[in-house]
């Protein structure tokens, strides 16, 4: 009982806590960071801020990523010519609802997927590691 509440407890604080964190990681003021702003374009969140955001969201959410469940672009994720995998569309479609509508069109290319992750992206992922632990 104690361990729900404890993960109840961090997915309702997560989206402040996120903001916070990301500020500080990116040396920019809360603000600026909004469940709405876009990591890379907005953020200008580069792959080693990806890199030190997973180790530190693992550490203050208390979680673990696997290979493939944090940004990483593993190859079972992308094909040679730079678009998402169906399988990793359909994946990633419970964290970005959007990428359902955007394979529509075709293939979703990498540079798509990664420039419309937003802080509530990040939110919804980390909150999917909650709730799995």
């Amino acid at each position: 009982m104690e361990i729900e509440t404890s993960a109840m407890s961090e997915t309702e604080t997560l989206m402040p806590t996120l903001r916070q964190i990301l500020a500080e990681r990116l040396f920019t003021d809360l603000e600026s960071v909004q469940p709405t702003s876009r990591l890379i374009t907005d953020l200008k969140v580069d792959s080693l801020d990806f890199v030190d955001l997973q180790f530190v969201l693992e550490e203050r959410f208390r979680i673990q990523f696997g290979r493939g469940e944090f940004f990483d672009a593993t190859p079972d994720w992308v094909t040679k010519d730079g678009f998402l995998q169906a399988q990793a569309v359909d994946r990633l479609c419970h964290v970005m609802p959007e990428l359902a509508d955007l394979s529509q069109q075709g293939p979703v290319p990498v540079k798509d997927f990664f420039g419309r992750l937003t802080v509530e992206t990040l939110a919804r992922i980390v909150r999917r590691q909650i709730e799995r632990t």
